[in-house]
Formats: structure tokens, sequence, C-alpha cells
């Protein structure tokens, strides 16, 4: 297990606190047939300001599997309002909702695969209407016009929509989802984290997974100055972790009978770049208890991307663009075109939850939250260089902070007692920050050197 506890990073936001975020070119679609599709499609639409042109109903299955003679019904419909409305190119994001369906059958590239569910139905919606719309329901997938891209999208320039979903295991897990995204929601980089986890993997390919998506990711991450951990050991997840901002799991399958038992921060995005990771929202079609990205939204993630089925390696979501983007204190990328810029397929498996719009700032004032220590001694303070600490759990890591933010010094260990030298530096205030049964805990020391 690697951990990096690295300095505040600041992130410009001068650029982005003077502009109006509208939903005037988000869209929604509302089941009739469904009282929870329509009770969320309410909710977003009153927590959004969405005016009511933009609402699509439909009238559709309520199951989760639907074949393609009823995905071109449910299409039809979609597409007869937009086009009735004048609204094909002024919409730029859809938003489905929970009710309505979640895979379309038989849509597979391998013969061997032919009976299984294949295409998500919000990513066989992202070509309706536009340059791509002849890729739709053919075997395999087609490639993502803005993979990788750096500019804002919009429909006009790329010929296709962005298709979020608004989606959990209740409508109230939908509802709280809603409540804590949104554009420019805060999150502060040095009390929050990310976790790249390793699972289910075999030697072959843990390689790649670790080569070709989970380093480069850390490696983004830490080099941007962000909390993260990595861990290699794909026998277990990482638990109970405290004040997540991204989780990416990368591996051949989901896990069972685990709960994360994480905190989520707002505006935290969740990926699970593996096999079904997203094939339910029913609880009760969950029977080997699989974590599904369900959960995820469960406890607390803001936004979450996950698969219907197996996908191949050359179809991963790309984790490194992704924080890429959603981190960039210039531009501002939002959850839809952050998630959809790192994803490499159309017309494919992809499912990406959350309200499409939300987006995440720093505030540049926030400081350094002290934590009083619960079960850890550190002494002498004050200190004339050398400090002693001691803890109930292991120490992972130690860092010491200025408190302007800037760090110091970085320690690991997996010790209960460890002895520091501090006398290195000038008398002074500074920030003690433990990593430490799945926690940072922090205190101020007093030097007098």
């Amino acid at each position: 297990m690697k951990s990096f506890f690295l300095t505040l990073f600041v992130l410009s936001s001068s650029v982005v606190f003077g502009q109006s975020i509208d939903y005037t070119d988000v869209a929604v679609i509302v089941n009739d047939n469904s009282p929870t599709s329509i009770s969320i499609g309410d909710y977003f639409q009153n927590a959004r300001n969405i005016p009511n042109e933009n609402i699509i109903h439909v009238s559709a299955p309520t199951t989760e599997d639907i074949d393609s003679l009823q995905f071109e019904l449910i299409r039809a419909q979609i597409e007869d309002y937009l086009i009735a409305n004048d609204l094909i190119n002024s919409i730029n994001y859809l938003v489905t909702t929970k009710g309505l369906p979640l895979r379309i059958d038989s849509e597979c590239v391998a013969s061997t695969n032919i009976d299984k569910s294949c295409a998500s139905f919000d990513s066989e919606l992202t070509l309706i209407l536009g340059t791509f719309s002849n890729k739709i329901g053919l075997n395999g997938s087609t490639s993502n016009p803005i993979y990788n891209a750096t500019q804002h999208f919009s429909k006009a320039n790329s010929g296709i929509y962005l298709v979020t979903r608004l989606d959990g295991y209740t409508a109230q897990d939908v509802f709280s989802l809603i409540d804590r995204s949104g554009p420019l929601t805060g999150i502060n980089p040095l009390s929050s984290q990310a976790i790249v986890d390793m699972n289910v993997s075999t030697i072959g390919d843990t390689s790649f997974f670790l080569n070709f998506y989970l380093q480069p990711t850390y490696n983004y991450l830490v080099s941007n100055n962000w909390n993260a951990l990595l861990e290699t050991d794909n026998s277990t997840p990482v638990t109970n972790q405290q004040n997540v901002f991204s989780y990416v799991y990368g591996g051949n399958g989901p896990l069972s009978d685990i709960s994360l038992n994480y905190t989520w921060t707002n505006g935290s995005i969740g990926s699970m770049s593996t096999c079904s990771s997203a094939y339910t929202f029913n609880n009760s079609l969950n029977p080997q208890n699989f974590i599904l990205i369900a959960d995820l939204i469960k406890e607390g993630c803001t936004g979450a991307y996950g698969n219907v089925d197996c996908i191949y390696f050359s179809q991963l979501l790309n984790t490194e663009i992704l924080h890429n983007r959603y981190l960039d204190p210039i531009n501002n990328y939002n959850l839809a075109e952050s998630f959809y810029m790192s994803e490499p397929n159309l017309s494919w498996q992809a499912v990406i939850v959350g309200d499409p719009k939300t987006s995440v700032t720093s505030n540049s004032t926030a400081a350094l939250d002290v934590t009083e220590m619960k079960s850890t001694t550190v002494f002498p303070n004050p200190s004339s260089g050398l400090v002693y600490i001691r803890s109930a759990e292991p120490i992972t890591s130690v860092a010491i902070y200025q408190l302007n933010g800037t760090i110091l010094k970085t320690l690991h260990s997996t010790d209960k007692e460890l002895a520091l030298n501090l006398t290195e530096f000038s008398s002074g205030v500074y920030i003690l920050q433990l990593a430490t049964g799945g926690q940072f805990i922090r205190e101020r020391i007093v030097l007098n050197n």
C-alpha cells in the first residue's frame, strides 16, 4: 500500500464563480408508467429550475431489461418530442430517471455472448438524432467522438448527446444524490482523499490494470497535489475511509459481501471499470451482494460510472483523463463532460449516474481543520524538536505542514509508536497530520528549537 499526503492545492476559482450555470440545455426523461421516475423527475426539475418543455414523458416498460424493439419504441417517443418542440440542437444533456430501462438485450460483439445484455439504454441514447444514429442497435460499439477532447461539449459540435442517469437502490438515494450535487460543489483538497483500488484480478491482468490505468491515475493525482492511496492487494477492497472524493476500482469483476463503509465528500465521483458493476439498481436482483455503483451512491458518492455487463480491456474508462478533466481548476469541466471525455466507446455498456452539470471547485480560503486526536498521544508539546507519537492504531503516514498548507516532510510507517526529529525546522507552529485507522487526524505542534 502506498499513501501520500501532499500540500494544499489551491484551485483557481476566479474564472468560475462569475459564471451563471443554468439547465436550459438539460432534458429529463420520465417514464409515466413509473411513479418513482415521475417523482425523481419532479424533484430534479424543481431543484435545478429546469423548464417544463425540457421534461420528456414516455410510456416505457419499468423493467431494467428490454429488447431492441422496445428500445426503438421508446427512442421514437423521445425523438418525436425533441423534433416537435424544436429542441434537437438546443439540448446538450439527456437525463434518464430510475424507472426507465437500464440495458438492451442481444447487442454483443462475440457470438458466445449473443444472449447476454450488453448495450446500456443510456449509451444508445447518446447517438439519437445525430451524426452517429445509424450505429444504434448494431453489434458492438462505436468510437466516442469526444474521447480525450478538451473543448467544452456541445451537441452541435459533436453530433451526440451526453446522457447521465438519476438512479440508486431507492428514490431517497436519488433525492440525496441531487441534494449533494450541482455546479461548483466545494472540495477541500487537503482534507479529502482519492482511493485507487485493485480488486479481483489474475496475475497477467493485474499488470495490465496497474500499468495502464491505476498507476497513471494515481501518479496524476499525487503529482497535482491531491491526497491519494494506491492499493494493489486485490483480495479485498480498501474499506472504512473518510472524506473520499474519488474511488477508482479496477479489476475483472465486483466483490461480494463487503461494504466499503466510506464517508464521501459532496461532488465525489466513483468509477468501477469492471464487469457488471452497474448491472442492476434493484437490490433484490443482487443476491450475491456484489459491490455495485448503486452501493457507492447509497453511501454518499455524488456521481458514478459502471458497466451493465463485461467489457474488453480496450474499452475501459480512462480514469487518468477523468481526473484531469474533473479536477481542472481552469476549464471547470462538469461531471458529464469529464466522464464522457474518458469513455472510448458509445453504443455499448456504460452507465453514468449523476447530475450532468455537477462540477467541483476549491474554497481557497479554507483553513486547515484540526481534529482532536482520539486514542493518539503526541508529546511533548511544545517541543524542542523531538516529538513522540503513540497510537492505538498503526500509523501509516505522518506529514508536517506549515500553517499556510505547505508540506515540509512526509514519513511512512506501520508502527504504533514513532519518534520524530524536527530539529531541522525553525521555531514556530506547525500542523502534524497522521493517517491511522483509516482517518486523517491533525494536531498543532509548537516548536521551540
